[in-house]
């Protein structure tokens, strides 16, 4: 008898999968948010990017007018991709998670998880 090993999710909240359609602006550039939720999110940078501890950032759904300004984050983890490419350069995946939100910020959140997939 074979058994599966068990997986123990540690988040707390859902995370919903991001398209090509869902951006992180600060002042670095602007990156691919990869998943969000109600605690915070993932995006994909450069691998020579570095950020502060705290930061603030936007967040920003193309062709829709959803737009979170100023929106307080901290580090929490990141690790390198293997992915290399001769066409892009080596990129990392950046967590961080959600300082206090405002009303206004938790709808605008709300939405972008409610969004249809495409």
């Amino acid at each position: 008898m074979v058994t599966q090993p068990v997986f123990q999710e540690r988040r707390r909240t859902i995370r919903k999968k991001c398209l090509n359609d869902v951006f992180l602006v600060n002042p670095s550039g602007v990156h691919q948010i990869l998943d969000i939720s109600t605690g915070g999110l993932s995006f994909r940078c450069n691998a020579n990017e570095s950020f502060p501890t705290e930061w603030t950032v936007d967040i920003l759904v193309a062709e829709t007018q959803i737009y979170m300004k100023k929106v307080a984050v901290k580090h929490v983890r990141e690790y390198n991709e293997n992915l290399i490419t001769f066409i892009s350069p080596p990129t990392k995946n950046v967590g961080v998670k959600f300082g206090e939100l405002d009303e206004q910020a938790i709808s605008l959140l709300l939405e972008v998880l409610y969004l249809p997939e495409n």
